[in-house]
Order: C-alpha cells, then sequence, then structure tokens
C-alpha cells in the first residue's frame, strides 16, 4: 500500500526532545540528520493531536514531564472534556 508521511508536531504531538541524547543528531529513521523541527515548540492552535507519554495523562492529575512543555496539552485537553461534558 501506499503510505504517506505526516508532520510529528502536528500528530501525534508528544513534547519530546528532537535531538538525540548528545545533541548531535535528529531522533528518527533518517540518520545523520542535523536540523529537526523541535515539536515542543508548537503552538497549541496547529497541534491536531496529542501523545501523553511524556507529559503523561492528564485524568492522573500529576505533572512528571517538564511543566514547561506539558501545561499546554494538559489545559487544551481539560478544555476538550469540558467541553464533551456540556454537550451531553
Amino acid at each position: 500500500g501506499m503510505g504517506r508521511e505526516i508532520n510529528r508536531c502536528v500528530w501525534n504531538n508528544m513534547m519530546d526532545n528532537p535531538m538525540t541524547k548528545d545533541g548531535g543528531e535528529c531522533r528518527g529513521p533518517v540518520k545523520g540528520v542535523k536540523v529537526c523541527e523541535d515539536c515542543r515548540m508548537a503552538k497549541m492552535e496547529d497541534i491536531g493531536s496529542f501523545h501523553f507519554t511524556l507529559c503523561q495523562k492528564p485524568w492522573n492529575c500529576y505533572l512528571t514531564g517538564p511543566k514547561k512543555w506539558c501545561e499546554g496539552p494538559h489545559r487544551k485537553w481539560f478544555e476538550y472534556r469540558r467541553e464533551m461534558e456540556e454537550e451531553r
């Protein structure tokens, strides 16, 4: 079948560091890439979906990831949850 690469900062954004631990290369399937998009800098309104792994699940009410990066996705999740409850 046909596959299509999508922007990981828009779809399934994990708010993770795009660089390897030594900071020399981008993480991902292509080795040797030195410049990559930092998904932690994505605007909330540009993100289509989050992946709550590093930031953890917002409904657990604890924050294990860096607050600087995780606060926006958590806030958005609670906003969507409130909207869903109000529609019931």
